[in-house]
Formats: structure tokens, sequence, C-alpha cells
């Protein structure tokens, strides 16, 4: 999937897509410069990759809502997010380019954060997470959800 354009938490608000939550996230993250090179130590900002995330898809069948599994989004099925936005205080910072990576102002970590993006699930549909709550930490982090909220531990 190609994009060219800033990814907003608006564009993904407004996206018509199934429901999904998210049950495992895994992320790096660094120091940085403003235009996203790696620094050593702390940087003027940080770059947030996103190495896998797991989901359940919201399934509607006869009136009734269930949650199924879905693909995890790992190395090359990362591709399938179209959107992918966080939020921290207040500010949104959304990912430019195709990479699942986002360049946000240096932040104090751990530091709350919530997600949002948009993604192609089972059977080519479109699948969107709304406001996933998380702790984001420096360095490699990733745990399994409970109740549909995640803690990086």
């Amino acid at each position: 999937m190609s994009i060219s354009r800033k990814s907003t938490l608006e564009a993904v608000q407004n996206h018509s897509a199934y429901q999904a939550k998210v049950k495992k996230l895994v992320t790096k993250t660094v120091g940085c410069s403003a235009s996203g090179e790696e620094t050593e130590g702390a940087g003027e900002c940080l770059k947030v990759e996103f190495k896998q995330i797991a989901c359940e898809e919201e399934i509607k069948m006869a009136g009734e809502v269930t949650w199924e599994p879905g693909k995890p989004l790992n190395g090359a099925s990362l591709d399938l997010i179209e959107d992918l936005v966080l939020k921290h205080d207040g500010k949104e910072f959304g990912r430019v380019g195709t990479e699942p990576v986002i360049v946000m102002p240096f932040v104090e970590l751990p530091a709350q954060m919530e997600l949002f993006f948009v993604y192609k699930g089972k059977h080519q549909k479109d699948y969107k997470v709304s406001g996933h709550n998380f702790v984001l930490k420096l360095g490699e982090a990733g745990a399994v959800a409970s109740g549909g909220c995640c803690t990086i531990a």
C-alpha cells in the first residue's frame, strides 16, 4: 500500500470500517533527529517503530457481533496498515510515508499513548482501531493485552 500523505486522526475516525481491538503490540522506540535519523542517547525527537500488532476483529453475522483473531501484522504485512496515528497529551502524531514508523517530539518515557489505525484484515476488509491505550517505553517493548487494553511491559 503506497501512502504519500500524512496519517491523521480525522482520516482514521472518518474511515468506514469494521472495528478491531489490539491484543498484542510490539514497538521499538529510540531517540532521533527531527528528520528521523537515530541518535545515540536522547534526541530531540522519538522514533516509534511498530514491529508487531495482533488484533481481534469484529465479525457481524445474522445480527450478532463476535470477535475473532485477525492475522498478526508484522514484517511485510505491516504494509496493510493504511493510516497510523499516535496521540499523546491531546496532540496527534501521524505516520508520513509507508513505513510503520512515527517520529514525534521528545517526551519523557514511559508515557501514556493512544493508538489509532486502519488496516486490511481478513477477506481484505477494512478494520480500524480507535483509541487503544498503552504505555510507550524506550527500546523494544511488547505485551499481551488484557481485556482489550494493553500496557507495554
